[in-house]
């Protein structure tokens, strides 16, 4: 399989399955899985009235068997699989599943293939070119099929780097969409599989992030093939609670919304943020509010300010809350091993940095044999090698050739013009390139991909306005981009930070391509300290004016 369903399909024809099609299917079904036999094979596909044949042309031809409208068979390059309906209509149909922690089934559900550090975290065996279905640990249910890519001695062979298995259709893709849409039990939702059932063999209630929608809303985008999607904004808050809860004591009781989003920001996993605005909940009090419904927590009502007054460590719901981000930090650390292996090892950088590069024009860079983008430090070196191996290198300095003289000392003010044979220094040469060249800077920021922008960065201003007599003030921000920081993502930061209310707007068509973020409030101190101390911008590049 080089195929999966998870962007969009164009059907190339759909007609009743015959009596040829649904004996060739029936046969390659009982060669690929052995358990299969003819009662579960009546029930995936009758060959008569029932059973369709929709044959899909785009994005790769496969075909895919409909019985009552409802898909339970996918082929793909001469292999058939059963669909994930089938699979929970027959168990016997496992497929002999690979079960994972429930924090992996965030990456899957968004249609990224395994790696092998994901992979090592199953228990059972596995060989290359097995079609097998995937459950997370607690919950029988598969949500996935895959085909393996490798096998478990070989894995540990290599060191368990690289990819391990590819996705061939999961819970919220293409296929599952042309059903009925259902789940097989209340732990599926759009972003993650839960344990519905605990180690000690008990049925638990799962925490559900789309608990007042019966259907999934998933990601349209997904996520590009072996790609690491993040955690969903949902479960990291609860992820969260589940960090902080344990190092509250009685004194830091009752404690009020804001403190609890302070908190709980401090405590979100490496490379997450907490932001109520983009939750189900959309407020902390209702996310409290969920967390009491579940026992987890107990607040109380003061004067329509809900408080959270304390946090039940025991109970089941905290119990399985902890567990899952216990798994969710081993996943992510996996995932991430997964991660370096594909960039060749390299880990992203701990601070930002910036770097001033450029770009000869055209007229210098058929002169200088380059027009790559380079770092500045390398600019003496390259003028110096272009005049040694033309000879213009004497005791007193550098001769002007006929080359020179045009592009640097002719159309220049009198008293820096140079003739042909005239000598000049190496400083005043490389100053005459310096006016000449394209400058840009290259932006290396924490876990990003390197950023080349025009021209030489910029200073981030924070300007802290006041309004209405000193009662209230407004702090704009702008030249973030600099340092790439998108203006949409600093006024999310600032909405979460701070609790402030932030808006973006665009600068003047001359600026045409910055933005500008207003902030509710006087908090250009507090940005400040936030732009050096977490997102690492040199404090030479911020400019406050209050």
């Amino acid at each position: 399989f080089v195929f999966m369903f998870k962007k969009g399909i164009k059907v190339g024809g759909r007609n009743t399955l015959g009596g040829k099609d649904a004996k060739r299917v029936r046969h390659e079904l009982a060669k690929e899985f052995p358990t299969v036999n003819e009662r579960i094979l009546s029930s995936l596909f009758s060959g008569r009235d029932g059973s369709e044949l929709l044959r899909v042309s785009e994005p790769q031809k496969s075909s895919i068997i409909l019985q009552g409208g409802t898909p339970t068979v996918i082929e793909v390059d001469g292999r058939y699989a059963p669909t994930l309906y089938s699979l929970w209509k027959e168990p016997e149909l496992n497929l002999d599943p690979l079960i994972l922690p429930s924090p992996l089934s965030v990456f899957l559900l968004k249609g990224a293939n395994l790696m092998l550090p994901g992979l090592k975290e199953t228990e059972q065996d596995f060989q290359s070119g097995q079609i097998r279905s995937i459950c997370v640990k607690g919950n029988d249910a598969p949500f996935a099929v895959g085909l393996v890519e490798i096998s478990r001695a070989e894995a540990e062979e290599i060191g368990w780097k690289g990819q391990g298995l590819k996705l061939i259709h999961y819970f919220g893709d293409e296929v599952w969409s042309m059903g009925p849409k259902t789940a097989p039990n209340g732990g599926f939702t759009a972003q993650l599989i839960q344990p519905v059932v605990g180690d000690d063999g008990k049925k638990e209630a799962s925490i559900d992030v789309l608990s007042d929608s019966d259907e999934p809303k998933l990601d349209e985008k997904g996520a590009s093939e072996g790609s690491v999607p993040t955690i969903t904004p949902d479960e990291a808050a609860y992820f969260a609670f589940a960090s902080l809860a344990p190092s509250l004591t009685k004194k830091d009781f009752p404690m009020n919304a804001d403190k609890l989003t302070s908190l709980l920001v401090k405590h979100a996993l490496p490379g997450q943020m907490v932001d109520f605005k983009a939750t189900a909940f959309k407020k902390v009090g209702k996310f409290l509010a969920d967390l009491k419904k579940r026992g987890v927590v107990k607040t109380k009502d003061q004067k329509g300010i809900v408080l959270l007054v304390g946090v039940d460590l025991l109970s089941p719901q905290f119990k399985t809350l902890l567990q899952s981000l216990n798994e969710a930090r081993k996943s992510l650390a996996a995932l991430d091993d997964g991660k370096k292996e594909k960039d060749g090892g390299l880990e992203s950088p701990k601070e930002l940095k910036i770097e001033e590069v450029f770009r000869f024009p055209p007229s210098l860079a058929t002169v200088f044999g380059t027009d790559a983008v380079l770092p500045l430090t390398s600019l003496e070196d390259i003028v110096t090698k272009w005049c040694t191996d033309q000879g213009l290198f004497v005791d007193e300095g550098i001769t002007v050739n006929d080359e020179l003289c045009q592009l640097f000392f002719k159309k220049v003010p009198a008293d820096k013009k140079k003739d042909v044979g005239e000598l000049t220094s190496r400083d005043v040469l490389l100053e005459r390139v310096r006016e000449k060249l394209q400058q840009y800077h290259k932006v290396i920021a924490p876990g990003k991909k390197e950023e080349i922008r025009k021209g030489l960065p910029t200073a981030v201003s924070i300007v802290q306005e006041e309004r209405q007599g000193g009662r209230k003030h407004v702090t704009k921000v702008q030249g973030m981009e600099s340092f790439g920081i998108a203006g949409d993502d600093l006024a999310k930061i600032a909405q979460v930070r701070f609790n402030a209310s932030a808006s973006v707007t665009a600068l003047p068509s001359k600026h045409a391509s910055g933005v500008e973020v207003s902030i509710q409030g006087a908090v250009a101190d507090n940005l400040r300290k936030y732009l050096v101390e977490e997102m690492k911008l040199p404090p030479a590049m911020i400019k406050v004016k209050m």
